[in-house]
């Protein structure tokens, strides 16, 4: 791990005097490693308050944290928390702002401002941008020190653009093809934080309306525990500089990231479906844990940690510097501050391809309705269908493919509330059968037990449920006068709903049904 402090004066830093009021002095010099830096700014006068200065000195604050990003201020007089909201104000656009879909336990001081994460000192916190798991983050962080720890403790800092170069070329490829990652967090009264501090209410309704606004898929479930998912970027191409840049926390959120031994304790007491957190590809698949290692020593090739002293302030370019937390001995004081918020909307390019949100009711417990379970269960039923030469369309298949068929449609959203829309499938080696789903069992309890097979006349000559008529009449009519056709689909789909009632096509029917017919 190369993280190894060292001094480095830069060839034109030196004792930097600011003619103006006062004569204020300060020197600068840079600290760091081969891949990140961090400029150093030293009060040369005693009694200065690094809120003064930065009023009086704007100009060149602005223009060295342009052009550094990263900023240590040192020597400074001591301040509270009123006084780093000052700071924050003089250096940025809009003052502090509030830390809102948190990832972990913080307290409030005011301001605006808070304690640093509040986990337990022997854990150490990996290297990430700030609010990378999300659509929108803070430009700017400060982490202000009020007591440094007796030993560990560092907040370790990673040019963000050397990272991303450090990464396998493999992985950033893989990665960059699944169109963004999957972040799934199961909040509880037991562990972590709970949804009323993640949503800061504890109004179900405003919940709900939170999560469709931030297009974040939500389940209720027993025990007061809640589901959620939501997609974000991978990667950003920094406007600033022009790098791009490993911007996303795929590797924090895994279960991967924990102590093997808690890993192990969590999977086995909670499963992998309700642990606080866990991240996927945004099309639902399982993240390597070798993948997000190799992300990892990337983090750790790239990291420069420095000691920590009283009166310290860190302000640095969310974007351009990750930060983390060594674990530590003794007690440690640390504030922090975000400002400038910034957003996908403004790295297009780097937006992540959405899947359609699913919402589910209140104590509704469904896994179908949940991203993961939904995609895993898409994964599942393509390892059949594309497998034909090993199962040989059997009956037994053709019926699986069958069922699977009708939960795809739920999935879909074409089947107008699970309860509309059809699937016939002929049986293999007779004229006039055909298997179709039963009349009564909605698409998502549809399995190849409960099909019905009927024949030309609409007798069921198999099965324990009635045939949907109007189903029947449309299918066998097909079936009789096309005898090459294998399956017919009809589906009733929403949007079909929106071309239909705006009048937009001439169409005998004002109805959302769609036909499909395949041989």
């Amino acid at each position: 791990m190369k993280n190894t402090s060292q001094d480095m004066t830069t060839p034109g830093f030196g004792q930097v005097v600011i003619d103006s009021t006062g004569h204020a002095n300060v020197s600068l010099h840079q600290i760091g490693n081969q891949y990140t830096r961090i400029t150093v700014v030293t009060a040369g006068v005693k009694g200065m308050l690094l809120a003064d200065w930065m009023k009086q000195h704007a100009g060149f604050v602005t223009s060295l944290f342009d052009k550094e990003r990263a900023l240590l201020f040192r020597g400074f007089e001591p301040t509270d928390n009123e006084g780093m909201a000052a700071i924050v104000r003089e250096s940025s656009e809009g003052g502090a702002l509030n830390y809102v879909e948190p990832s972990t336990p913080r307290t409030r001081k005011g301001n605006a401002i808070y304690t640093s994460t509040e986990y337990p000192k022997e854990q150490r916190i990996p290297q990430h941008n700030e609010h990378a798991y999300s659509d929108f983050w803070p430009k700017k962080l400060y982490f202000y020190c009020v007591q440094p720890s007796e030993t560990g403790g560092q907040t370790p800092v990673c040019d963000s653009a050397e990272v991303f170069k450090r990464i396998p070329a493999a992985v950033r490829d893989l990665f960059g093809s699944k169109g963004g990652i999957m972040y799934v967090r199961n909040f509880s009264d037991e562990i972590d934080i709970s949804w009323k501090e993640f949503f800061g209410t504890d109004n179900r309704n405003e919940v709900e309306t939170y999560c469709q606004k931030r297009k974040m898929n939500f389940a209720w479930l027993e025990d007061n525990r809640l589901r959620i998912s939501q997609q974000a970027q991978v990667t950003i191409t920094d406007s600033h500089s022009g790098s791009k840049i490993w911007f996303n926390q795929a590797h924090l959120f895994h279960y991967s990231n924990l102590d093997k031994e808690v890993a192990h304790y969590l999977v086995e007491t909670y499963g992998k479906d309700n642990l606080p957190r866990n991240a996927f590809f945004a099309d639902g698949s399982e993240i390597n844990a070798a993948d997000l290692d190799a992300v990892r020593e990337a983090y750790d090739q790239v990291m420069f940690k420095f000691d920590w002293e009283s009166g310290d302030l860190l302000m640095i370019d969310n974007l351009a510097y990750t930060h983390g937390r060594e674990s530590y001995t003794g007690s440690r004081n640390l504030l922090v501050a975000m400002s400038e918020e910034d957003g996908i909307h403004n790295y297009p390019d780097s937006a992540p391809v959405y899947s359609a949100t699913k919402h589910t009711t209140e104590n509704t417990d469904r896994m179908a309705t949940e991203d993961v379970v939904s995609h895993s269960r898409q994964n599942t039923s393509r390892h059949f269908f594309l497998k034909e030469s090993r199962f040989n369309n059997s009956k037994a298949m053709l019926k699986y493919k069958l069922a699977v068929s009708c939960r795809m449609l739920r999935m879909l959203e074409l089947d107008e509330g699970s309860i509309s829309g059809h699937i016939s499938l002929k049986v293999p080696g007779s004229e006039n059968l055909f298997w179709v789903n039963p009349f009564g069992v909605l698409f998502d309890e549809v399995t190849p037990d409960n099909l019905v097979m009927v024949d030309e006349n609409g007798i069921v000559v198999d099965g324990d449920h009635p045939v949907n008529v109007a189903g029947f009449c449309i299918h066998s009519s097909i079936h009789q006068s096309n005898k090459d056709i294998g399956c017919i689909v009809h589906t009733h789909s929403p949007w079909g709903y929106v071309v239909f009632c705006f009048g937009r096509l001439h169409h005998t029917s004002h109805r959302s049904e769609q036909l499909y017919v395949l041989r």
